[in-house]
């Protein structure tokens, strides 16, 4: 079902202003924009943008979605758990689903396992029960149901009259679009798992032993078959000018498509020529000195006329030139499992990068300059057990129409949209310590507060935390550094705090110095911030400091750190926040599980 969010938003669909001028109908029809793979918009599309509409599908039983989102004309096609839908694009209503709500087989149904592909009134969607079937566009009835020996993991392509999948089964199959009737197979050397990419009558797949593999279409004879130099289960083909790129481990192989002949250049970030910064508030404009040798790639790479963009598992995002040097790079907030998508240059010849991470985080970046431009935390979904503090994004965003789309793991569909009505500013809770509530006036002492918005994202760059009217600068370290030797306020995107620890210099410093008490009496904290809107909201409350109360304990500082995204918890469920104490059940969205008791945060939501 569409969700209504918003107060504004609903208004603002039931007046259709969102059908501007900008959001002329174009195509994304198949995994990864098009055959060749090139992730590739038609429009330019810049950040900031907010939350236009969003739509609840089914969530996967196991907590992947690996379905992807797809369109043509006004219609958006995306899978989730094992149901197919069909919703408008621009306002997310729903047109169809399959199998249809309400009957046995919503729940007996295999699940999806990849994106459909559409083509002309035929929409494709692969299984894991090795079936590919196709539904009529336009009432979602089923057309045809073609069956391989094992499932059918990586997403499908159509070209005209011919649809080409792989399966578990190491067959490569072309089955008649319009009927599903077997074309023809061919056995490989072992199972396909990612999607297929077309050029020019050559069939372009993967195979799990290291292979890329050029087919005829027409005459179903190898052409050429190359190794790549490690594993690449869910890393697709990209098909760019004269040559077919594969990233595997920290190696991007390139092969003439004419004769398969192979140039492999090895990615090292030991000498960037820029480092991606953008003042030193955001979670990614800290840059960290721990750096760290890049590891394996994560995604099918973005290969554009000059530059090569992928991300390691580390959770670091790379810009390589195509000499395999490093142009910029950052630090991501968890890991990119989706393959990156680029716009078409604006007016000024800007170009927007849109990727995602594991930690239901969105990103804006200028693909020239690594700047980031927008940071978006999506929030879970209602209503569905268990329930996590954040979903992951497997499948690539889409950029069609003015209009990003983002499926993350809970089922959630979301549009976002530079015009979108966002006149709220973010929410701020959960004061601590807690308002009107007393403390020993000695150090340590932790601030906190719980902070969200689901408009247009908070910008921490407008974050402001003051005591007693005195302003505390951000600390110049990530959130997710360990380390005790903090000198401000910390923002935490993934479990949406922003904490603050009032201590003495010696603490600090380690050095022998005055501790310096709050005074005995009535003390005020103030935090701030603001959406990328520019919509502000502010949160302010009072303590008392008691001297005659027990002091807190000092925690002895530490010298071992870890980086950005060591010693984290990757999988859904945030880990809890710094301290000792008993953690708070979790609640739901809108009311937030409290912070530990003695020491750290709870998380916020879930379980």
């Amino acid at each position: 079902m569409t969700l209504r969010l918003r107060p504004a938003l609903v208004g603002a669909l039931a007046a259709g202003c969102f059908l501007t001028a900008g959001s002329a109908h174009a195509s994304w029809p198949s995994w990864g924009g098009n055959t060749s793979h090139s992730m590739t918009a038609q429009q330019p599309l810049l950040a900031p943008l907010a939350v236009s509409w969003k739509f609840a599908g089914k969530p996967p039983n196991k907590g992947d979605n690996r379905s992807g989102i797809i369109t043509e004309g006004s219609n958006l096609y995306f899978g989730s758990g094992n149901v197919l839908y069909a919703v408008d694009r621009d306002t997310g209503e729903l047109k169809w689903q399959q199998p249809p709500a309400g009957t046995g087989a919503e729940n007996s149904a295999s699940e999806l396992t990849a994106s459909p592909a559409v083509s002309g009134n035929v929409v494709v969607a692969p299984a894991l029960d090795g079936t590919v079937t196709a539904y009529n566009t336009a009432d979602g009835s089923q057309l045809w149901v073609f069956k391989a020996l094992k499932p059918v993991r990586g997403a499908p392509v159509i070209v005209g009259p011919v649809t080409y999948f792989g399966s578990d089964d190491y067959n490569l199959y072309a089955v008649e679009t319009a009927h599903g009737t077997l074309v023809w197979k061919i056995k490989l050397s072992d199972t396909v798992s990612t999607p297929i990419a077309y050029q020019d009558g050559q069939i372009y797949v993967a195979t799990g032993d290291m292979r890329l593999w050029c087919i005829n279409a027409e005459t179903q004879k190898m052409r050429w078959a190359g190794r790549v130099n490690a594993p690449v289960l869910n890393i697709a083909p990209v098909i760019d000018g004269t040559r077919a790129y594969e990233a595997a481990g920290t190696t991007m192989s390139s092969f003439l498509l004419t004769n398969g002949e192979r140039r492999t250049i090895t990615m090292s970030p030991s000498t960037p020529i820029a480092q991606a910064t953008k003042g030193n508030t955001g979670p990614i404009g800290m840059e960290n000195s721990d750096r760290r040798p890049m590891e394996d790639v994560t995604t099918t790479p973005l290969i554009t006329e000059n530059n090569w963009y992928v991300a390691d598992r580390t959770g670091r995002f790379y810009c390589y030139s195509r000499a395999g040097r490093e142009v910029w790079s950052m630090p991501l907030d968890g890991r990119m499992l989706a393959a990156p998508v680029i716009t078409a240059p604006s007016r000024d010849g800007r170009q927007e990068l849109y990727i995602s991470t594991n930690k239901g985080m969105i990103y804006g970046v200028d693909a020239n300059k690594g700047t980031l431009d927008w940071t978006y935390r999506m929030e879970p979904a209602r209503g569905i057990t268990p329930r996590y503090s954040y979903y992951a994004f497997r499948t690539p965003l889409v950029v069609d129409g003015n209009r990003l789309y983002a499926l993350s793991d809970d089922g959630i569909l979301a549009c976002f949209a530079p015009d979108a009505p966002d006149s709220d500013g973010p929410t701020l809770t959960l004061p601590r310590p807690s308002r009107g509530g007393s403390v020993n006036g000695a150090p340590p002492i932790t601030f906190s507060a719980y902070l969200w918005d689901e408009g247009s994202g908070i910008n921490p760059e407008t974050i402001r935390v003051a005591l007693d009217g005195a302003e505390v600068q951000p600390d110049p370290e990530r959130y997710d550094k360990k380390t005790l030797d903090r000198h401000g306020f910390v923002y935490d995107p993934i479990k949406r705090t922003v904490t603050y620890t009032y201590q003495s210099e010696a603490a600090v410093k380690g050095i022998a110095a005055p501790v310096k008490v709050l005074p005995p009496g009535r003390h005020e904290v103030l935090v701030s911030a603001a959406d990328y809107l520019g919509n502000t909201s502010e949160l302010k409350w009072t303590f008392i400091a008691d001297p005659t109360l027990p002091k807190p304990e000092v925690v002895k500082r530490e010298k071992k750190t870890t980086g950005p995204n060591q010693g984290q918890n990757s999988g859904m469920m945030a880990p809890g926040g710094p301290g000792g104490g008993q953690q708070q059940p979790g609640g739901t969205m809108m009311n937030p599980g409290g912070p530990g008791r003695g020491g750290g945060f709870g998380r916020p939501g879930g379980n």
